[in-house]
């Protein structure tokens, strides 16, 4: 359960980042 949900905010985290990068 804490595996995944590591798993889980690490793939938020990034889609987040190729957004920012995305906007500049």
């Amino acid at each position: 359960m804490c595996s995944s949900f590591l798993l889980a905010s690490s793939w938020v985290m990034q889609v987040f980042i190729h957004w920012q990068l995305s906007l500049q």
